[in-house]
């Protein structure tokens, strides 16, 4: 008895296992974080539309490392006066976190009108290492992906103090600098500057570069019906758990209006383990799944208009809810090729675009490097392992 609850508990927190022989072992997780930093005044407009529309990219291509990380992103903001002078106009737009849908909500509610502001870069990094809940653990790689262009001089807490502040929290910090028509020798050199102090790379992207909308999708109009199909089988309940459950479907829709391959991707990480199994706090299909049983608080909110017309008890339905959502996850797996990931880095590398000046490829392309010399297998393998 006491097995079963340790294994149900390891399955509910996303705790995998692998089996050698009569042998079971926890494989290790390690912890990777990722902060972007990013100047959201009039010079870098549209850079809040590519991080947007291109983060499943990378969220996906890093949960094919091997052995799986446990993954967090946050987004920190600064340049905008709407922000407010005494946080040298930088704002923390969702703190590290692997709830996704939250931090895509959050990503969908900032306008991306021009705001002309101060970059008060170091203003910038300072909030990002001493405001975020970082992790602890000695082997967690902790990345702040700085994005934007202008000095990094302004403002009274010095790039310098806030690099010396990353290296003492293991932080590298990555540049990123936007090009534009006004770009300026003096500017690019501090960008460079804060990535060498940090043991970080400096990149330039181009804003709103479109890339080529690459799909593997065989048919757009069936991952729209199986997207809606998937959905109606959440059940939100408890504190919050109708809101999650709108939340998701705005995210959905939001991501269907940008373009197919954004809506791909995003439907991608939903049917992966990354996703599955891990909104059992308010997603009652999820906890059953995990737990074999109801939790006792979504018995007394039951989301009436999601049992319209259904004759039999709430167990029943829920266990054909479950049914429903297994048969609509094996079709979506069967629709989506599980090596996904390699299919579109072969379209990349045959456009010769697997190394171009977008952000999602500059980011997944440093990313694998500092994965993999931290022991991670970058190279996926080919197949997408769904573990239930």
């Amino acid at each position: 008895m006491k097995i079963k609850i340790f294994i149900s508990f390891c399955l509910f927190f996303g705790v995998t296992f692998k089996t050698t022989g009569l042998e079971e072992k926890i494989d290790p997780v390690k912890p990777i974080d990722v902060v972007f930093c990013v100047d959201l005044s009039g010079s870098s407009n549209g850079i809040l539309d590519d991080i947007r529309e291109r983060y499943w990219e990378v969220v996906n291509q890093m949960n094919e490392y091997r052995p799986t990380p446990r993954l967090r992103i946050a987004v920190v903001g600064f340049s905008r006066p709407s922000f407010g002078a005494k946080t040298g106009y930088v704002k923390i737009i969702k703190g590290l976190t692997s709830d996704f849908d939250l931090l895509s909500n959050e990503l969908y509610k900032l306008q991306p009108f021009i705001e002309k502001g101060d970059q008060m870069v170091g203003m910038a990094l300072r909030t990002c290492v001493r405001g975020l809940n970082w992790s602890e653990e000695p082997d967690a790689m902790k990345i702040i992906y700085l994005i934007g262009n202008g000095r990094v001089d302004l403002g009274p807490f010095t790039y310098n103090d806030a690099c010396d502040l990353a290296n003492k929290e293991g932080i590298v910090i990555n540049t990123l600098y936007c090009r534009s028509a006004r770009e300026m020798p003096e500017e690019k050199s501090g960008w460079r500057n804060i990535a060498k102090l940090t043991g970080g790379s400096a990149h330039e992207i181009i804003i709103h570069k479109r890339p080529p909308i690459l799909v593997t999708t065989p048919d757009s109009s069936e991952l729209f019906k199986l997207s809606n199909a998937l959905a109606t089988t959440y059940i939100g309940y408890g504190r919050g758990g109708r809101e999650r459950v709108k939340l998701m479907a705005l995210v959905d829709e939001k991501t269907r209006q940008a373009n197919l391959m954004t809506f791909e991707s995003r439907m991608f990480h939903k049917i992966s383990d990354g996703y599955q199994f891990q909104n059992g706090k308010w997603d009652i299909i999820d906890y059953y799944r995990s737990f074999d049983n109801i939790p006792d608080k979504a018995i007394n909110s039951i989301p009436d208009s999601s049992i319209t017309g259904f004759d039999g008890d709430f167990n029943d339905y829920v266990n054909a809810m479950r049914e429903t959502r297994k048969s609509v996850l094996s079709k979506l797996r069967l629709h989506l090729p599980l090596d996904r990931q390699s299919q579109l880095n072969l379209m990349l590398e045959e456009r010769g675009l697997r190394k171009s000046d977008n952000f999602e490829r500059v980011v997944i392309n440093s990313m694998d490097r500092m994965a993999a010399a931290r022991g991670f297998s970058t190279i996926p393998s080919g197949r997408y392992e769904f573990s239930r």
